[in-house]
């Protein structure tokens, strides 16, 4: 289903913004309604978009700095075995975790993220995600992602969302562009697929190669985040790319456009 841009996205230093964020299926990177707005208007809206149906125990996890808020324990416990896979494989691309962060499921996500499967709070170091029934609802009525399975989708969506807590952590905190930050997400997720899932969206999506650096743009990912995941994880498979082109995403070198800006 097409989205369309839907308002600036604010730095998590308080700072002006800077870059167009996009209502993307998976996620925004730094969150906020605030757009235009300042003052403590600003920051009532920011407040009620932090404000989640979130409930349940907390789960810390063994061995990780992640804890999970969950009503299911079994749930809790399936999220943080995915958390230790992903962090493993995301430390291989340079991507590191320097802060303990949470990880809430929600029956439903904030109205500012209506259409959204998932979202990382910058600003206090949190990923919010659709419990599965939500998700698979969700992606009933978006038609993204609907053909996975929803356990699989759950999973991935877990990865992509890590992905973002460890891009910002790793020093990505002022992208110029959405498609900076959701190739990260997006090809670490595609990636993190079993293969016959991985098939599923490679089949439905015929992509051209080679992938440019131009065709990762910030209109692909509005309207198309199918097309978007799937061409971010054919760039990354491609030889010469993986880890060494995420560092160079990290190091702010790479020169994706700014469609939006």
């Amino acid at each position: 289903m097409p989205h369309s841009p839907s308002g600036a996205t604010k730095r998590c230093d308080g700072q002006p913004p800077r870059v167009w964020s996009v209502q993307g299926i998976m996620s925004f990177h730094h969150p906020t309604l605030a757009g235009n707005l300042s003052g403590p208007l600003a920051a009532a809206v920011l407040a009620l978009a932090l404000l989640s149906p979130a409930s349940g125990e907390t789960l810390r996890c063994a061995g990780l700095q992640v804890s999970v808020v969950a009503e299911d324990p079994t749930l809790a416990n399936r999220i943080c075995r995915v958390a230790a896979t992903a962090l493993d494989r995301l430390s291989q691309c340079g991507l590191r975790q320097t802060s303990r962060f949470d990880i809430r499921v929600s029956r439903a996500l904030p109205s500012a993220f209506d259409g959204c499967f998932g979202v990382y709070h910058c600003a206090d170091n949190s990923v919010e995600i659709l419990d599965p029934a939500a998700l698979a609802r969700a992606a009933e009525a978006t038609g993204n992602f609907a053909q996975l399975p929803t356990d699989v989708l759950f999973d991935s969506l877990i990865v992509h969302e890590i992905s973002h807590v460890l891009t910002y952590q790793s020093g990505l905190s002022n992208p110029r562009t959405s498609a900076e930050i959701e190739y990260i997400a997006y090809a670490m997720q595609m990636e993190a697929l079993p293969a016959s899932a991985r098939d599923l969206l490679r089949r439905a999506h015929a992509i051209q190669r080679p992938v440019t650096v131009t065709s990762l743009n910030d209109v692909i990912l509005a309207f198309a985040p199918e097309v978007f995941a799937v061409k971010a994880w054919t760039h990354f498979t491609t030889p010469g790319n993986g880890c060494s082109f995420v560092q160079r995403v990290l190091d702010g070198t790479v020169p994706f456009p700014s469609t939006f800006r």
